[in-house]
């Protein structure tokens, strides 16, 4: 759910938000990574390329808080969705 409210605030809608993850890339990142085409180089996307600066944004944040980590939001690198980027 803290990923979901994260995610709400990168859209500006300021509700919580289901994600969208990855499908159609293989049994290693379907349903368990976001999309790629939808949060860029965000660290929890399937991407994982070298040479490609993946930032902690507080999404992935989010999401360890509701597995149970205590996490720290001040620790979330600066991040936009890269469609918010163009406006």
């Amino acid at each position: 759910m803290h990923d979901y409210l994260a995610y709400g605030e990168l859209l500006e809608t300021f509700e919580p938000t289901a994600l969208e993850l990855t499908r159609g890339a293989g049994s290693g990142s379907d349903l368990s990574h976001w999309r790629e085409n939808v949060f860029g180089n965000e660290m929890m996307t399937d991407s994982g390329s070298a040479g490609i600066n993946e930032l902690l944004g507080s999404i992935t944040i989010g999401a360890m808080r509701d597995l149970g980590f205590n996490v720290n939001y001040d620790a979330a690198e600066p991040y936009r969705l890269p469609h918010m980027l163009e406006m």
